[in-house]
C-alpha cells in the first residue's frame, strides 16, 4: 500500500513516554488512590477520562495491579476485562448519544505507549467529528472540561 497523502500531527511530539516507571511513580497507580478521578471501578480494573482525550468521553481502562503488557493478565482478569469494555461503552453509549467507538490497546513504545501500566482507551465517535479547528488550527475542540466528563459518567455507571 502507498499513501499519497499524509497529515502532520506534530503536537503529538508534546506527549512524552515515560519509560520504566516504578510502581510507586506510576501515574496510573497514583490515579487509582485520587477516588475523584475514577469515573468507575471493577474488581481488577478502574476507569478514568484520558488526560489528553481525542474526543469527549475519551476513558482509559486500566488494571488495578500494575502491569506492564497484556500478556501479564491473569486468568481472572482476563474474563473480567471484556465485561468492563462492555459496560464502559453502555455507559458512554447512554451519555453521548453514540454506537461507535474506537477501542484500542498501545502495547510498547514503538506502537505509541506513553506509560508502563496497562491500560485500554475507549473513544466515543460520531460522523463528522472532525470539524474546522481540527482540520485546519491543529487544535481539538472538546465540549466538557475532564471534570465534567467524570461527574457525568460516575452517575450513568451508577445507573447501569
Amino acid at each position: 500500500m502507498t499513501f499519497s497523502n499524509y497529515l502532520q500531527a506534530t503536537s503529538r511530539n508534546n506527549y512524552k513516554r515515560r519509560p520504566d516507571i516504578e510502581e510507586n511513580n506510576c501515574v496510573f497507580c497514583e490515579k487509582m488512590t485520587k477516588k475523584q478521578t475514577i469515573v468507575h471501578q471493577s474488581e481488577n480494573f478502574f476507569i478514568v477520562p484520558a488526560e489528553f482525550p481525542y474526543n469527549v468521553g475519551h476513558l482509559m481502562i486500566c488494571t488495578k495491579r500494575h502491569l506492564k503488557n497484556l500478556s501479564e493478565l491473569n486468568e481472572k482478569e482476563n474474563k473480567e476485562i471484556f465485561s468492563v469494555i462492555s459496560k464502559t461503552i453502555k455507559a458512554l453509549e447512554k451519555s453521548y448519544n453514540t454506537s461507535s467507538f474506537n477501542v484500542g490497546l498501545n502495547l510498547g513504545a514503538p506502537a505509541g505507549a506513553t506509560y508502563e501500566h496497562f491500560h485500554l482507551h475507549i473513544v466515543p465517535r460520531w460522523l463528522g467529528d472532525s470539524g474546522f479547528m481540527e482540520l485546519t488550527a491543529n487544535t481539538r475542540v472538546l465540549k466538557e472540561t475532564i471534570e465534567e466528563t467524570t461527574n457525568k459518567l460516575k452517575e450513568i455507571f451508577e445507573e447501569i
